[in-house]
């Protein structure tokens, strides 16, 4: 293999690595959601239990990428990334092996510090080996191809739950990291470090107060607004990010490059890509919804999510093409009005309960979100100097999984509060059913054992009562999802409009 490298292909070469590799990313993105359900009822989870399994991996990336960006700077890009890669692939095998949901929710946190590893030194090591005219190019094809992963997620994660067991979605990483590996060993020549100092005291603020938001708002759906334990993680988040942010004139707080984040195009894009990533994970509610809703088995389910990400493969190249030759502007904001679009769509058909009415929800929302990332990622690194693309990286990536991790922690709140109240208001409206508490009734619908085993006790019509009061009130919860969803989009407009570039990036 080494002789087919030359100086001409290499960067071809180190694509291909770093598409191979980041495909686990995509592949472990896509394939959790249509497991949640059997999660749900082999685990006999809470609907907050299903939600920390997600975010226990963009909670700890959230919190540890930044300093994997920072350490690649310092150690070399390749260092970090092939480090990285062998973490996450460890803790994809212990996921495999988890029977509990601690042992579950505990590897995926150690899948999040691979995670932190590896993604800030990909992006990073692409855009160092490509001229600034053919990044959105490389970006482009390196997100179409990784998306073939994240596009066939979904029907390799259901098929092996349908006909085999949930624990095998998590091995296939194993293999495809083992091939990215030997791909990076051959094609990226050695990325030497550079002698920065490392900011631990700003790293343990920025944990601190990420990870006290994040608690307080996953918990508050448990605990309750006026919890003592919640309000006092609130304050303790903010506080910590106030202190973090009042370091900014001393030397050493390097964890974060203030200098970077004045910068009215870093600004735009941040605030595009926060956007598109907490939109993105109203998709954990679909994937349910396919379920519980329409009935479907993990493997049908995981069809009709594959339809939802094959536009990928073609808006990534097209977004980088577009941006090339236009900036960011115009994409991003066709993005985002796409990706309204599908939200609307589905608010407004999702009772019909057809999936063929819903299928331009699928194409559009794929193809719009990808729209919105490169374009803006592009805009970005084209401004950022080469010796700062590593913590550029690393901060786009923290940004994107506290977006996420917040995200699912909001619309999962949304979710349980207007869930359990429709679900309280009807079993109070009917004589038989208005002494029971609607918690006993969590995973119902993707008939949870103990759940089960609550409307077991009761007569067949109260049963069927109870049931269709649960369908109507995840209904109500869900079409209050997708309108937030789609109210986010109209921020992303605005924010595309106001403050991103008309032009082209300037060839070197």
């Amino acid at each position: 293999m080494m002789n087919w490298i030359t100086e001409q292909n290499r960067k071809w070469w180190i694509l291909a690595a770093m598409t191979t590799t980041v495909s686990m990313i995509f592949v472990d993105i896509t394939v959790l959601p249509v497991v949640l359900p059997t999660l749900q009822r082999e685990l006999v989870l809470s609907d907050l239990g299903l939600q920390w399994i997600i975010n226990a991996y963009t909670l700890v990336l959230a919190v540890f990428v930044l300093a994997g960006g920072k350490l690649g700077d310092i150690l070399g890009m390749k260092k970090t990334f092939c480090l990285g890669v062998s973490i996450f692939a460890l803790a994809s095998a212990l996921c495999g092996l988890s029977s509990s949901d601690w042992t579950l929710v505990l590897s995926r946190g150690l899948q999040g510090i691979g995670g932190s590893l590896l993604l800030p030194a990909t992006q990073a090591i692409i855009v160092s080996h490509f001229p600034p005219h053919q990044r959105g190019k490389a970006l482009g094809l390196f997100v179409s191809v990784g998306s073939i992963f994240l596009a066939l997620g979904p029907l390799i994660g259901g098929a092996l739950t349908t006909y085999f067991s949930w624990h095998y979605v998590f091995w296939i990483n194993i293999p495809i990291a083992i091939l990215g590996l030997v791909l990076t060993s051959f094609s990226v020549p050695p990325m030497l470090g550079k002698k920065h100092a490392f900011d631990l005291r700003g790293f343990f603020i920025l944990a601190i107060g990420v990870t006290s938001l994040v608690v307080a708002l996953m918990q508050v759906q448990q605990w309750g607004w006026s919890s003592p334990a919640v309000l006092a993680l609130l304050l303790i988040g903010i506080f910590s990010l106030v202190i973090l942010f009042k370091r900014k004139h001393k030397p050493h707080a390097s964890i974060l490059d203030f200098e970077l984040m004045g910068k009215k195009t870093f600004i735009a894009s941040s605030s595009a890509i926060f956007c598109n990533q907490l939109i993105i994970m109203v998709t954990v509610f679909w994937a349910i919804y396919f379920q519980n809703i329409l009935g479907f088995s993990p493997s049908k389910a995981g069809v009709y999510a594959f339809m939802a990400n094959l536009p990928v493969l073609l808006a990534a190249p097209l977004g980088g093409f577009l941006v090339d030759r236009l900036g960011p502007r115009i994409p991003v904001m066709i993005g985002f009005s796409v990706v309204c679009f599908s939200l609307s769509w589905f608010s407004i058909f999702l009772r019909h309960e057809n999936i063929w009415m819903l299928a331009p929800t699928l194409l559009f929302f794929g193809f719009g979100v990808s729209m919105i990332f490169t374009p803006s990622f592009v805009g970005m690194m084209n401004e950022v100097p080469a010796e700062k693309r590593g913590i550029a990286s690393g901060m786009t990536s923290a940004l994107r999984q506290f977006s996420s991790t917040l995200g699912l922690a909001l619309f999962g709140t949304i979710y349980s509060s207007i869930y359990f109240n429709k679900l309280a208001q009807s079993l109070a409206a009917n004589e038989s059913t208005k002494s029971l508490n609607p918690s006993e009734m969590q995973g119902l619908l993707s008939h949870s054992p103990t759940a089960m085993q609550s409307l077991e006790q009761l007569s067949s019509t109260d049963a069927q009562y109870v049931f269709l009061s649960a369908t109507n009130a995840f209904l109500d919860a869900f079409f209050s999802l997708n309108l937030s969803a789609a109210a986010v989009t109209i921020v992303g407009i605005l924010i595309a409009w106001r403050l991103m570039k008309n032009q082209p990036v300037h060839r070197e």
